[in-house]
């Protein structure tokens, strides 16, 4: 049925998404306007938002109620080990007095954790790109020490995570 009512009205299923994030968005803002602008904050919230909210005004709304939480736990762990990785390369580079900017043949990875292993996997092109390997191997085993070694005009690195 709400299907029906949806496609009557001329709106695709794939923009009920949209328009939610629109509405959304759109009440937040009016809540941050609204001490500055009561009135004309006040008459859009009582033509769009009052029915569904259920709230008389806009100026009894709490901001933390209707604010929903999001955590992206896995990317800022995967960003974290990309960091770690790239923060291990510009060193090795620098202390052999390296450019950023020297092309490296290989990069090995070594880390224990699997799940780091694979998160790195996830975003090998952006790996590449920023520390300039032409191949990424990855090995999960156990490395205490970092590495760089220049073999016939060729770079090759050697990374604990």
């Amino acid at each position: 049925m709400q299907e029906h009512s949806i496609q009557s009205s001329g709106i695709s299923c794939c923009m009920v998404p949209m328009l939610f994030w629109l509405k959304t968005i759109g009440l937040r803002i009016l809540q941050l306007y609204a001490p500055y602008v009561p009135h004309v904050t006040e008459a859009i919230f009582e033509q769009i938002y009052q029915q569904k909210e259920a709230i008389p005004s806009i100026h009894q709304t709490k901001f933390s109620e209707v604010q929903t939480s999001y955590y992206f736990g896995e990317s800022v762990a995967q960003m974290k080990a990309i960091i770690d990785l790239v923060n291990h390369v510009r060193k090795l580079k620098t202390e052999h007095q390296l450019s950023l900017k020297t092309d490296i043949a290989s990069l090995t990875i070594y880390c224990t954790d699997q799940k780091v292993l694979d998160a790195l996997k996830k975003q090998e092109q952006l790996i590449k790109g920023i520390t300039r390997a032409q191949a990424i191997e990855y090995k999960r085993e156990e490395r205490s020490i970092s590495q760089l070694a220049t073999v016939d005009d060729t770079i090759k690195l050697e990374v604990a995570l």
